[in-house]
């Protein structure tokens, strides 16, 4: 699933990179020419609102790497990256240099920082793309989510949710599946596999619907209302794990399994339409922002029902 406000910052990257790149280059280019100083100090702040935008969505996806060594390492270098940035343009936007060869020498330098924050940009925004630009992960490639004409949802309010189906032809979602450990090289050896592939349900579905369809991030949130489910900060088993994006929106749903004598929490969730794994709860490629929530019902079903398609047309309409 494609993450949204992350896109958004690599965008914003991209662009206005490219732009101050452009200013920076014509300015060592014709260094005589280009000297209106508002101008100069605009095409910098936007320089850096580009190493921002990078910055904020590098730290995001650090999280991925499980390594604990590695990631920290991954944080300091979109760390000391941004902080060189912002050096250098503070430097252009605080003490204007005079002399020629100064200009044409930190011209050069922001010239080579602003094609790296592009093409940085760019490359991270294609590989998002290519992972799941889609409702679930997959679609792109192998099969369509179709919304289920037959069945519906219910809250304990009685708000409708509704429900949806893969549609793929069985050989290539067999071969979708078998590409798992290239498609999450950073988890193979933190995962404990529960359950093979399957095409029936996604994370959200496998906990409220018992496997049997795929439901909406967004439909997420009328269920823990609608449910009454409150955030706890000390977990047990049968808690639910909802992750979510910068914007808060809805990623991802587990179920804590255990919580261990010293405080470890045990999680088990479907990943998309992939297998189903027990992990540490920050080992998944979702989000690193996740909290715990709990409700006084026996299980976190929903009520599924089966009813006339013209019927769930007018009560979603409705």
């Amino acid at each position: 699933m494609l993450d949204l406000p992350m896109a958004a910052c690599l965008v914003t990257a991209f662009f206005a990179s490219v732009i101050a790149l452009g200013w920076e280059f014509c300015r060592w280019m014709r260094p005589n020419r280009f000297t209106n100083r508002s101008a100069h100090r605009f095409f910098a702040l936007l320089g850096g609102l580009g190493a921002c935008g990078l910055a904020i969505e590098w730290n995001d996806a650090s999280h991925s790497v499980v390594n604990g060594p590695w990631r920290i390492a991954c944080q300091a270098l979109g760390l000391i990256g941004f902080l060189s940035v912002i050096g250098i343009i503070a430097w252009r936007l605080f003490k204007l240099e005079r002399h020629s060869m100064m200009q044409s020498a930190l011209s050069r330098i922001s010239c080579a920082i602003f094609a790296t924050i592009a093409i940085v940009a760019y490359s991270r925004f294609g590989c998002m793309v290519q992972a799941g630009f889609s409702l679930f992960p997959g679609e792109l490639n192998i099969g369509q989510v179709q919304k289920d004409d037959c069945w519906m949802g219910e809250t304990d309010l009685g708000n409708i949710i509704p429900l949806f189906h893969f549609d793929a032809d069985e050989r290539q979602f067999q071969s979708f599946a078998s590409t798992f450990e290239s498609r999450f090289p950073n988890f193979s050896n933190t995962l404990i596999t529960r359950h093979s592939a399957d095409k029936e349900a996604n994370c959200h579905g496998w906990v409220f619907t018992d496997g049997r369809f795929l439901i909406r991030g967004e439909s997420v949130e009328k269920v823990l209302k609608d449910n009454r489910y409150r955030i706890v900060t000390d977990p047990i088993a049968t808690d639910l794990i909802i992750y979510r994006d910068i914007a808060g929106n809805v990623l991802h749903t587990a179920i804590v399994r255990a919580v261990l004598d010293d405080g470890t929490v045990l999680a088990e969730s479907k990943w998309g339409i992939d297998k189903r794994f027990i992990h540490l709860p920050e080992h998944q490629p979702y989000s690193n922002n996740f909290s715990y929530h709990r409700s006084n019902r026996k299980d976190h079903l929903i009520m599924v029902h089966r009813v006339d398609p013209e019927t769930i047309a007018t009560m979603i309409d409705d």
